[in-house]
């Protein structure tokens, strides 16, 4: 079996994929900056297979501490990173500050080139790997009270090819874009549109419902996507940006 990476591992499709992987049977290193929430998650006594570390992604210096930690208790090894850690500022487009920006941009896409660039010495070592960054289907619309997420998902699609064009052939790169899915970052997302005046349109399950399969994506089945292109099966793909969003983004 092999041994993972998963960032924003404390909720939603994070916890969903690494509790996917943990039942494959693989060791699943789980990163977040919730240490509370990181135990709640996974309660699974030492050597079941699940490791935790409380990091900030975006801080360059925590984060190559923790692939230090990761590379020594486990030998060197490892064979996929998922970079789910995210951040969604929101507001009017004309009242979002600088900081929104850079909050944005510093997790979403520095915080998954810290990952990527700290795992891949020992991809590299265990003979190739596979990434999944996450991007989202806001990388691909408009946004118009989510702009900085917009953006930085947008970036992250484009890191995902520099990567999968830099890192081949022994390391595949590649980009999920999910939907509107069941989360408590989607219920989140819903009050903050209330408190803004956002039209009920704008709501996760209006919007789901307007999608060819007519509903929410629950974190498991983007989850399913994730564990494939991890795996062997998805040997030959790497740049591509997968929409997982039932038919609302064909492109």
């Amino acid at each position: 079996m092999g041994v993972f990476v998963v960032t924003g591992a404390a909720s939603g499709i994070g916890l969903a994929t690494a509790r996917r992987l943990h039942r494959a049977g693989h060791v699943v290193w789980c990163l977040d900056r919730d240490a509370g929430r990181l135990g709640a998650a996974f309660p699974e006594p030492a050597g079941s297979g699940v490791r935790s570390v409380t990091v900030d992604v975006s801080d360059d210096v925590a984060t190559r501490a923790a692939f230090e930690v990761i590379a020594n208790e486990s030998d060197g090894r490892l064979n996929g990173l998922v970079n789910s850690a995210g951040v969604v500022p929101m507001g009017a487009f004309d009242d979002l500050s600088v900081a929104d920006w850079e909050l944005a941009f510093r997790v979403n896409v520095i915080g998954s080139y810290l990952a990527i660039r700290y795992s891949t010495p020992l991809l590299r070592s265990s003979g190739g790997g596979s990434i999944v960054n996450l991007a989202s289907m806001a990388a691909k619309l408009a946004g118009p009270y989510t702009a900085p997420y917009n953006a930085s998902k947008a970036a992250v699609i484009s890191l995902t090819r520099t990567a999968a064009t830099c890192l081949a052939p022994s390391i595949r790169v590649n980009a999920v874009c999910p939907g509107v899915v069941a989360t408590p970052a989607y219920e989140m997302i819903d009050a903050t549109l209330l408190s803004l005046g956002a039209p009920p349109t704008l709501q996760s399950v209006a919007r789901a419902a307007t999608a060819p399969i007519g509903r929410p994506a629950s974190s498991d089945e983007v989850a399913t996507v994730i564990e494939f292109l991890l795996s062997e099966a998805a040997a030959y793909i790497t740049g591509e940006d997968v929409n997982v969003t039932g038919g609302f983004v064909m492109h």
